[in-house]
Formats: structure tokens, sequence, C-alpha cells
């Protein structure tokens, strides 16, 4: 007789093991854990906020039940965290371990920096510059030596007396050095608001930091979610599938027997070999699969789970949501959309920025000058402040361009067209939102319908298990029917145990989405 066994396929597993091993490879090592999740956990707490400053992101941490002891504990054992896990928790690490989100954070830095220099571009600046020089030909002085004007006799002498009668130094050598230094504060007065909307445009860029960082929390729970599930679906079914393939050597060996005894054909005995030998793939799929999804689940979470026991369980309620809430969820929390937004706000800055950069718009600023010049080198020579000056100089200019051969009408229309396709792609996006949010609750509503058929179906299959074990007490059927009812119970066991992984996932695909909960984990 056949055994009716239907195992999960290469194909299950291979999309596990996808699910499971294709996040990045980018993870840091141990760390307290902070930081927080974009998705909302509202059963557990263990979500925190977004960007709590845009300064210093990382104050932002949440925490949740029993997360930051359990997260401490699994980092200081290298060996393997062995205590229990909640899926929470290892949320919870994950955002603190996350390279990726380290980086975003370091952009977050980055562009409130930028703030902090447009900002300064309003405000007084003052520049200092100094020289010293030093010639090797200066300029020589006026003399008259003595004796210049000849020699005249005189009474009192008998030799001649010189005309002078000494060296006059009329201008003295040159000094060959020569020293300046000047101080010039700047302030502008009147730019026609270009400053006003490049602090703008900057603060712009850190809203879009902002969102970038919550954009890489979400998906950081989401691959840290779907690999811990993943450890949960495989280490189960694999547990099920070596009791399934066990039951599967206890058949052959029965028609092995009954080979022997010529009750069965050898065809019965090389279908039975079959099952057992499908039954055993599929269960070194699984255990290859639950260690795919362990080392991943430890390099997102920066430890090596080991032997933990995960506490997480998977939802088993249907979505009540309704569906025009889902998607007003989705606009408000999308980060691609809130970039956009910013965008276009941006852009309309930049507009504004050129058009007020077009010719005959004179700029307005103040230039306080101190000039300090001299020959003689300070604090050496005797003397020296004799040849220094101080000089003070106070100016109000304009700066204006008159004639720029049409290049700023150019730039004026690339900011003009920056805008209209920054507008353009928000209203692909919401169209594109709205699709996909009815293709995410299509997912779920279809594996909740799933579900409940499996799982249905499994409950019918228990009763067949029921009843055969009592027929078999009584002598009414053979063990091969016994143990044929108990293979297919554990078919059933596992195909409901994908059918509960399917759920889950549909559900986390979707609450990352749209960035909430829509059904609370028990």
């Amino acid at each position: 007789m056949s055994v009716p066994m239907k195992p999960p396929g290469a194909v299950m597993w291979m999309l596990l093991v996808f699910c499971c091993a294709s996040v990045p490879a980018v993870a840091k090592g141990g760390g307290e854990y902070g930081g927080g999740g974009s998705v909302e956990r509202a059963a557990s707490g263990g979500a925190g906020a977004g960007t709590a400053s845009a300064v210093d992101p990382a104050a932002a941490g949440g925490t949740g039940p029993g997360g930051a002891n359990a997260g401490a504990a699994a980092a200081k054992d290298p060996e393997g965290y062995r205590g229990e896990l909640s899926v929470e928790e290892a949320v919870k690490a994950a955002l603190a371990n996350s390279v990726e989100i380290d980086l975003e954070k370091l952009n977050l830095r980055r562009s409130a920096a930028a703030v902090g220099e447009a900002q300064a571009a309003a405000r007084p600046s003052v520049i200092l510059q100094t020289s010293g020089s030093a010639m090797s030909n200066p300029q020589e002085g006026v003399m008259i030596r003595k004796g210049a004007f000849g020699y005249s006799p005189t009474v009192q002498s008998a030799a001649p007396v010189a005309l002078p009668d000494r060296d006059y130094v009329l201008v003295e050598d040159a000094e060959p050095t020569y020293f300046k230094v000047t101080a010039t504060l700047t302030q502008p007065l009147f730019t026609w608001g270009k400053l006003t909307e490049a602090l703008r445009a900057a603060e712009l860029d850190l809203d879009i930091a902002g969102e970038e960082y919550q954009q890489k929390e979400k998906l950081v729970d989401r691959q840290t979610c779907l690999a811990y599930f993943g450890v949960l679906v495989a280490e189960t079914t694999a547990a099920l599938l070596a009791q399934a393939a066990s039951v599967a050597g206890e058949i052959m060996s029965d028609r092995e027997n009954a080979l022997e005894e010529g009750v069965v054909t050898r065809q019965a005995v090389l279908e039975a070999a079959v099952t057992k030998a499908s039954l055993t793939a599929e269960l070194a799929r699984a255990r290859e699969a639950g260690a795919t999804a362990r080392l991943t689940l430890g390099r997102l979470t920066g430890t090596s789970p080991g032997d933990a026991v995960l506490t997480s369980v998977y939802r088993d309620m249907p979505m009540s949501a309704a569906e025009p809430d889902l998607l007003t969820a989705a606009l408000m929390s999308s980060s691609e959309r809130a970039v956009l937004l910013h965008r276009i706000n941006q852009a309309r800055a930049l507009l504004d920025i050129e058009k007020v950069s077009r010719p005959f718009l004179p700029d307005l600023s103040l230039h306080l000058s101190v000039d300090l010049t001299g020959q003689k080198v300070p604090f050496v020579s005797a003397n020296w402040t004799d040849s220094w000056d101080t000089n003070v100089i106070l100016t109000l200019g304009t700066q204006t361009t008159l004639f720029d051969s049409g290049a700023s009408k150019s730039r004026i229309a690339q900011a003009q067209a920056s805008l209209e396709t920054a507008v353009q792609a928000l209203k692909g996006l919401e169209l594109t939102i709205e699709i996909r949010v009815r293709t995410l609750i299509e997912a779920v509503r279809n594996a909740w319908a799933d579900l409940a058929r499996v799982a249905a179906a499994l409950e019918s299959v228990e009763e067949l298990k029921r009843n055969a074990a009592v027929s078999f007490e009584n002598e009414l059927i053979t063990r091969a029917e016994l143990e044929g009812s108990e293979l297919a119970l554990l078919a059933a066991q596992v195909e409901h145990e994908f059918a509960l992984f399917g759920y889950e996932s549909s559900l986390i695909e979707l609450e990352t989405f749209i960035g909430k909960t829509v059904v609370t984990r028990g």
C-alpha cells in the first residue's frame, strides 16, 4: 500500500533559505543594545522612536521587556547565548549591531554639520592674513659724507677743515624686511533671501537623512524577524521530519519482513524505501536551513545564538484592520514618500535661490579691515615700533553680475525641471504604494485562508490518527495502517508549520511596509 505522505519539497526549503540568507552581510560585534525600530511592536514595547535627535540619533534608544538584559547576556557569551530569546529582543540587538544603521547615523551627523555651516554663512566672519617679506637689494638711503664739499683752511688749525666735518644721514637705508597683518570682518547685510533658502535646503537634507535612518531601521527589523522565524520553522519541521523518517524506516522494515513471508511484493518495499529516502532528504534540507537561519540571526544580532530557546510564537489571529486605514498608514509612514516631499520643498528652495541670483540683483555686505604694516622685525629690532603703522578701513560694498551669457536662465530652467520631476515622482510613488498595499493585503488574506485550510486538514488527520490507534488496539487494522496514519499526521503537522510561517512572513512584510502592527503578538 502507498503511504499518504506529502513532504514539504525542495522549493519550500530553497525559499526559506533565501529569506534567511538574503540579508546584507554587514554587522559589527557586540555592543549595548539601543536604537529603536520603526515598525510598531505594540504587544512588546520593543520598538523605540526613530531619530530622537538629528545630531545624536543613538539617543533614540527604545527598550522592551527584558530586552536589555537578554541582549547583554548574549553579548557577554561569545560562544553562544543559551538563554531565552524573543523576537523583540532579537530586533533590539540587531538594531544596535547594524553597521548599516551606524552609517545612517554618520550621515545624520554630516547633515547636521551642513545645517551649522549654512547658519554660519549669515553670521559675521573674520579672516586673518599675515605676511613677511625680505628684499635682497633694499633701497639705499641719502647721506652727506664728511668732506663732501671739500676742505677749508682755518686760522686756528694749520690743517684744512672738512666740509662737512662729519657724516650726515638725511634718509636712512631702507629695511630689508616688510611685514603685514590684516584682519577683515565680513557681515552679509542683504542677499535677496539666498542665505535663508540655503539654510532651508540644508535643514531639508537633515530631514531626508532622518527618513533614510528610519527606513534602514525598518529593513533591519524585517530581516531579523524573518531570520528568527526561519530558525523556528526549520528546527520545528526538522524534528517532525526526523520522527517521520523513523516511522518510514519502521514501515520499510515491516514490508521487508512481509516480503520474506511472501505477503507483499518487492514493489511495496521499494515504495517504502522511496518514502524513507524522500523524508531523509527533506530532513537534511531542514537541518541545513536551520543552520543557515541560526547563522543569519547571529550575524544580525552580533552574537552567536547557539542553543538559545526562541520564545516567540507565530501569530494565528486574522487581520481585522480595514484596507483604507492600512493604505493611509502606509502613506503616512513611507520614508520614500517623506523623502520625496522633502525633495520637492528642497527643489523649491533651490529654485528661489537661482531666481535671486540673476544679473542686476546686487548683494550688500559690510567689510571692516584692520591693517598693521611695518619694516623692522618685531620685538627684536631697536625702536621697531617706529616702523609700524595701523590703518582701519570700513567698506560698504555690493557685488552683482552684469552679464552671464544666459547661465542664470539655464540654472533656473534646471531647477524648475528638478521641481517638476520630484512632483511627478511623488504621484507615481503614491500609486505604487497603493498597489503594493493591495498586494500585501492579498498575500496576508491568502496566507490566512491557507492556514485555516491546513489547520482544518490537520484536525481531520489527528482524528483519523486517534481512530486508527483505537482500531489497532481492537485489532481492526494492521500495524502498517497505523504507521501510515502516524506518517500522515506528521506530514500534516509539517504542512501546518509551513502555513504558520507563511502567514507570519506575510504579516511581517505588510507591517514593515505600513509601519504599524496589524495583528498583536500574543
